[in-house]
């Protein structure tokens, strides 16, 4: 943040109180910056805190009365109200501060923290992980199955139509019709053999795939743990 942007937010902040109020503490502020020279902007703004602190300070200490008994400091301006108030948001934000920097400035207390939260998760998960690991598995063996069941209706299909043709054929000179009928069934059972072998195949594609689907969900959450840690 720059001098522009401090005054401008600074300006924004302080819309609800008079004018002259408003113009007096803005211009008090430029004049700061001005004495205090453009090499050391960025020192000022750091001295001063965020606009919204330095407009917090300015509305709750001033009340209305900021053209009555005013002192200037090298942070601002100050009157009976306004220190005390000052004083009081200052001891504020020193509070928040610590509270924030708790867990920052304990490391190994953070640590033991979160080995004791990820073993409540676990424990807490293991019944959860082991029915989804259960299902994942039973889905795998359902679909195993089903692809073996359906190859062995596809190869039953097929040597049913060729026995079917061989007879068909046999037969097709001395009944005509009786041997039109088993070639047409010999035919179909191609084309039921057909659709076996095509689903076959599409279950055979899926098992690898939920097999891979449940392996990077492990990866995913021991890499997530891993962090934590």
């Amino acid at each position: 943040m720059n001098r522009k942007e401090f005054i401008d937010k600074l300006d924004y902040l302080l819309q609800d109180i008079e004018d002259i109020e408003r113009e007096e503490a803005l211009q008090y502020y430029e004049d700061y910056f001005d004495e205090a020279g453009s090499e050391n902007e960025s020192q000022v703004i750091k001295d001063l805190g965020s606009p919204e602190r330095v407009a917090a300070i300015i509305k709750a200490g001033l009340e209305n009365q900021f053209d009555q008994d005013i002192e200037y400091s090298e942070k601002g301006m100050d009157n009976a109200n306004y220190k005390e108030v000052r004083e009081v948001i200052e001891a504020e934000v020193i509070d928040k501060e610590k509270k924030e920097n708790h867990f920052k400035e304990n490391p190994d207390r953070n640590r033991i923290l979160i080995i004791l939260i990820i073993i409540g998760i676990i424990f807490l998960a293991l019944p959860i992980g082991g029915g989804l690991f259960g299902v994942c598995i039973g889905v795998i063996a359902a679909l195993f199955a089903l692809g073996i069941g359906v190859l062995t209706g596809g190869v039953i299909c097929l040597v049913g139509a060729v026995a079917c043709l061989v007879k068909g054929f046999m037969i097709l000179a001395s009944t005509p019709g009786m041997g039109l009928i088993i070639l047409a069934t010999g035919f179909g059972l191609i084309a039921l053999s057909i659709g076996f072998f095509a689903l076959a195949r599409g279950t055979v594609k899926a098992i690898p795939l939920m097999v891979s689907g449940v392996v990077n969900l492990i990866k995913t959450i021991i890499q997530k743990v891993g962090e934590l840690l």
